[in-house]
């Protein structure tokens, strides 16, 4: 059985609002980690588990929240 923590695994730069066009684009951090586990030789066999998760933070993300777009009103 191995489990592991990876840390910042993504770790960068990205854009605040990668969608938005028309002004400069602004620059904001992103981390991340991750976590696996595995299983090898289940019950004496050639059957492995291998899985992972990994989780990525965006430290100021605005992508749509910046842009004049409203979604139309629907009627029911």
């Amino acid at each position: 059985m191995d489990v592991s923590y990876l840390p910042t695994t993504m770790s960068g730069e990205t854009w605040v609002a990668p969608f938005f066009l028309g002004s400069p684009r602004r620059i904001t951090e992103e981390q991340g980690y991750a976590y696996r586990f595995r299983l090898s030789n289940i019950a004496g066999s050639d059957f492995t588990i291998d899985t992972a998760i990994a989780e990525q933070e965006v430290d100021d993300e605005r992508s749509g929240v910046d842009s004049s777009y409203s979604p139309p009103l629907t009627l029911m």
